[in-house]
């Protein structure tokens, strides 16, 4: 298998060798019976986040039932399940938490926003722009809602310092939300590229060498976008479209 992995690893995407793995267990009627329970685990995970309104009862509680339910029903060992639990991305997520919670009760946000307002002066082109390289620049180090919780505080602080009655927090908005999902230059901030980071054999610059590109096309063309519909009222008109 190691030859096999070093010879042909150029060619694909993901490959790596699993430790401690073995062949599947081999009883029809079993293996049968645990490959339904599976299923239908699944499915009711599945159906009850999407009839469910109660927010007791959403995805995260849900998941941790299904879990009892595969241990009890013995589709899933507690070691399968020990070892399926991978710490990085917890630590990650957890920590961007509490920094954006962090910079937002000590006031730190609001001081930032006043910088960058500042910086930019009376040019909402600059103002945007630059809070859009903040927020990738953020975004690419920690999670995206937790990137998302530690900007908009910083926008807020610019739209009051700033006191132009020509730009709003509505425009600050689409600009979170574009720049927060342009996760391209490094894995750790998005939980699919963090999962298949190492098993793949990844390096940091592997992401940037795609992911740079993609970001010098998708930063101009989004805060273009942005400051024109800003310019000719066309975001306020969708904020009193929508109900």
């Amino acid at each position: 298998m190691d030859w096999y992995v070093q010879r042909y690893r150029s060619e694909f995407l993901l490959m790596s060798h699993v430790s401690r793995s073995g062949p599947p267990r081999r009883s029809s009627f079993c293996d049968g019976l645990r490959t339904s329970i599976s299923v239908l685990i699944i499915i009711g995970v599945a159906v009850g986040t999407a009839v469910t309104n109660s927010p007791a009862m959403g995805l995260p509680t849900l998941a941790v039932c299904g879990a009892v339910v595969s241990l009890w029903s013995q589709t899933l060992t507690l070691e399968e399940a020990k070892q399926s639990i991978n710490g990085t991305p917890l630590v990650i997520i957890g920590a961007g938490f509490g920094l954006a919670t962090a910079v937002s009760k000590t006031g730190l946000a609001d001081w930032i926003g006043q910088g960058i307002a500042t910086a930019a002066g009376n040019s909402h082109l600059l103002i945007f722009v630059l809070f859009f390289v903040l927020t990738c620049l953020v975004s690419n180090v920690v999670f995206q809602t937790a990137a998302v919780t530690l900007i908009a505080p910083v926008a807020n602080g610019a739209v009051r310092h700033l006191a132009d009655p020509g730009l709003t927090f509505v425009p600050f908005i689409y600009l979170l939300t574009y720049a927060s999902g342009a996760v391209f230059l490094l894995p750790i901030a998005m939980p699919g590229s963090l999962m298949v980071w190492k098993p793949g054999g990844y390096d940091f610059g592997d992401y940037a060498k795609l992911g740079l590109p993609l970001l010098l096309v998708v930063g101009p063309v989004t805060v273009g976008a942005v400051y024109f519909a800003n310019a000719c009222g066309l975001l306020d008109w969708i904020g009193r479209s929508v109900p």
